[in-house]
């Protein structure tokens, strides 16, 4: 149920930024600590960024697991890929740990799950864990981003909440880099970045059946740089992987970076949700390479993947002030896509149960 802030015809409306507050009291996480922050609220967005995926590799309840008294209520953690091999084989074997699920904790897990694998030397294999409800039902999707600095290992709290209030999460570990890196080779850090997304999309789009989830709409959340390239990955949509090759092509690389695990299949984003972000990370980039700038900035994808809902979060007390996704949502207004930005009482974070709200709004649950 949504918060009492707005009327609800009024969510996912096109305007530019906003503020929206209520009265009261919701649990907010620190992203690195996962610890509680109260603070009296709030927020009002959602978001999401669907990704198409291709099927996995992933563990399932088998003989060759130890018996449990209860084997309907376990968790699978510990799902490996073939080593650490330069070049992994296509289709990763898989090693799992078995534990009991609690009350306390009603929500499985599938932890290391390979979803990309290097072609090129100096690219890494890339993972992912599934965190999904004990009961079975047709839930909403979310692939979560972490930040520049962080991996999905900080967002184990945080994603673990999300799948108790009753969604499939997808929580990826990614190549985030910082401007510099991702220019240099012509790009090949950014071109790396793109196509370890669009494996991700895949990925969750294929397996989420599997998992209870409902593939036709996945809601992407990125936090942080996650929200910053989340957005440029959201807005190009898959004409972007034809632009690589034809940068390439002209430019004596970069080749392709990795293949994604399994069939390929559409990897564009149907909705994006974006917390912290900067979204103007580029914008030096376009007088030192302006060809480079077009293939990665958010900003010069605007035009592209017109029909994609958009949701920006940002606290009122983040560091990086809300003039910074001001400025991107104001011209995705000008533009025509349905867009909102979302002022929240709070710093650079996560609102949880608002967070979830927002997704299962935006799926229409």
């Amino acid at each position: 149920m949504l918060p009492a802030l707005l009327p609800k015809h009024e969510i996912g409306r096109k305007q530019p930024a906003v503020e929206f507050f209520r009265e009261g009291r919701t649990t907010v996480r620190n992203i690195f600590t996962g610890e509680p922050v109260i603070t009296a609220v709030t927020l009002v967005v959602l978001g999401a960024n669907l990704l198409s995926c291709s099927p996995s590799a992933r563990p399932t309840l088998s003989s060759t697991m130890p018996p449990t008294s209860n084997p309907g209520d376990t968790l699978i953690i510990g799902a490996t890929s073939t080593g650490n091999t330069p070049y992994p084989s296509e289709t990763p074997t898989a090693t799992s740990t078995v534990i009991p699920a609690t009350a306390a904790s009603p929500v499985r897990v599938y932890r290391n799950l390979v979803y990309a694998l290097p072609l090129q030397e100096g690219v890494f294999e890339r993972k992912l864990d599934i965190y999904t409800p004990k009961k079975v039902g047709d839930w909403p999707v979310v692939l979560f981003m972490h930040g520049g600095i962080g991996s999905k290992e900080n967002l184990v709290g945080i994603s673990q909440e999300l799948a108790e209030q009753g969604m499939i999460v997808f929580t990826i570990n990614w190549p985030p880099g910082g401007l510099k890196a991702a220019y240099q080779d012509n790009g090949r850090k950014a071109r790396e970045t793109y196509e370890v997304l669009a494996c991700a999309v895949q990925f969750a789009k294929s397996a989420a059946p599997g998992y209870g989830g409902d593939p036709s709409e996945i809601v992407v959340v990125g936090f942080s740089m996650g929200a910053d390239y989340g957005s440029w990955f959201t807005l190009a949509g898959e004409e972007l992987e034809k632009e690589w090759d034809i940068f390439s092509d002209s430019h004596g690389g970069p080749p392709p970076q990795v293949k994604c695990v399994g069939k390929k299949i559409s990897g564009a984003a149907d909705a994006f949700v974006g917390i912290g972000g900067i979204y103007t990370y580029a914008n030096n980039l376009r007088e030192k390479h302006f060809e480079l700038w077009k293939l990665f900035s958010p900003f010069a994808q605007i035009g592209k993947n017109t029909g994609v809902p958009l949701r920006f979060l940002h606290g009122k007390r983040d560091d990086f002030g809300p003039d910074l996704p001001a400025e991107l949502n104001d011209l995705l207004v000008s533009a025509g896509y349905d867009t909102d930005l979302v002022i929240f009482d709070g710093g650079h974070e996560v609102p949880i149960e608002l967070t979830a709200e927002l997704v299962s709004e935006l799926v229409g649950d």
